[in-house]
């Protein structure tokens, strides 16, 4: 969804985000907002399987800012190769 908008951001004449900056910046804030989450459910509740559950979503968000961080994309970039012709 992030590269479609960036997409019709650029067609609209505004400018457009295809270094995925932004993209880093909504997983950055989305692993606070998890972490904080996580420890008011742990106050509340104390060890639950919706705390865990909450923990492996933020796993996955952390290797995806990872991925994009490292340059990983470039490793992905020939799953693409159809698009290319």
């Amino acid at each position: 969804m992030y590269i479609t908008s960036q997409h019709f951001r650029r067609r609209r004449g505004l400018e457009s985000d295809f270094e995925l900056d932004g993209l880093m910046e909504i997983y950055q804030d989305v692993e606070r907002v998890n972490h904080g989450m996580s420890e008011r459910m742990k106050e509340m509740y104390g060890a639950d399987a919706n705390i865990n559950a909450l923990v492996i979503l933020n796993c996955l968000g952390q290797h995806t800012l990872l991925t994009l961080e490292d340059d990983m994309l470039d490793e992905f970039e020939g799953l693409f190769s159809g698009y290319f012709k």
